[in-house]
């Protein structure tokens, strides 16, 4: 992989927090800034501290979400909605499973965080592969 391909990978997980509602995530990732390493060194210390801060959250953005979404929104019976479901139709139940997810679940940000930890694994692997003089 290329510094510019570090660099892609970097934007595209700070839009995706962004599409998601997690901006205030990002941000507070991006206070702890060091000067410029490097495309790679960039991309693995932002990983490194997104999961950090998914494994030591201690309010869910989930429950912002619907504390907003509630001060906002009357429900038909009054009473306020207490957690956002998501299913997945058949075609996606191979990628997704389960095929339901209770987004107030902590178990499913324990997973987040370390499908992201073995992507740092991969990504360090990768690079040392490609390091000259360091493959045979």
């Amino acid at each position: 992989m290329t510094d510019d391909d570090y660099r892609e990978i970097l934007k595209l997980t700070r839009q995706a927090l962004d599409r998601n509602g997690l901006s205030r995530i990002d941000e507070h990732i991006r206070t702890f800034d060091r000067p410029k390493e490097g495309a790679f060194e960039d991309l693995i210390q932002y990983l490194r501290r997104l999961t950090d801060e998914i494994r030591s959250s201690k309010s869910q953005p989930i429950d912002s979400i619907l504390e907003r979404f509630n001060k906002y929104v009357r429900t038909e019976s009054g009473a306020p909605v207490q957690g956002i479901r998501v299913e997945t139709g058949e075609g996606e139940y191979a990628y997704y499973e389960p095929s339901r997810s209770d987004l107030r679940d902590r178990r499913m940000l324990w997973n987040l965080a370390s499908t992201i930890e073995a992507l740092i694994e991969e990504l360090e692997e990768e690079h040392h592969y490609n390091q000259p003089g360091e493959s045979d």
